[in-house]
């Protein structure tokens, strides 16, 4: 099965490249925003507040950090700072337009396309098995049957209503007789 996921990206990559395109630079932009360091910033502290063991720090904006150990202050001249680290304001940018384009690279997905309809069909093609048992032809892509009939024919995959890779993981899964023997057998332990 890991042989028909590759061959698949392969042939995805081939017939879509902007939609592979848009994966790399959503890949590389994870990492860019995984390797941006934090940023510090100073709040300046107006009261502090113990109350069961919390700690409470409002600043001068009207936030309130809650700790539940006493923090260092910095004393500064007139007032006392609050340090904590945070997220840079190019990290925020950089993991909103990672947000935005993986929910537009997910959705882009679930459209049904002639390209990912072609490159599946393309894959099963190309690596496509016939067996003929008692009189009956079955033409078979990594073990899944995708056409069982009575006469040959020179294009099984072409009608085969694949559009999907659902579908062609909810085809039955192709199994000699002796192939089903050995796992009753192996299954009993002999």
């Amino acid at each position: 099965m890991i042989k028909f996921y590759l061959t698949l990206t392969k042939q995805l990559c081939k017939h879509n490249p902007i939609r592979t395109l848009i994966a790399a630079v959503l890949i590389i932009l994870a990492f860019t925003l995984y390797k941006i360091p934090n940023s510090t910033y100073f709040y300046q502290v107006e009261r502090h507040i113990v109350e069961n063991g919390t700690h409470y720090y409002q600043t001068s904006g009207g936030t309130v950090f809650e700790y539940q150990q006493t923090q260092k202050l910095i004393e500064n001249q007139v007032d006392q700072l609050l340090k904590r680290e945070g997220m840079s304001e190019l990290g925020i940018t950089l993991a909103i337009f990672l947000s935005i384009g993986i929910i537009f690279f997910i959705s882009s997905l679930f459209i049904e396309d002639s390209e990912l309809e072609y490159a599946l069909r393309d894959t099963i093609k190309r690596n496509i098995d016939e067996h003929i048992i008692d009189g009956e032809y079955f033409y078979v892509a990594y073990s899944r049957i995708i056409r069982r009939q009575k006469y040959q024919t020179d294009y099984p995959a072409s009608s085969s209503g694949i559009s999907n890779v659902r579908d062609f993981l909810e085809l039955p899964i192709f199994q000699t007789k002796a192939d089903i023997r050995n796992k009753k057998l192996s299954k009993i332990g002999i």
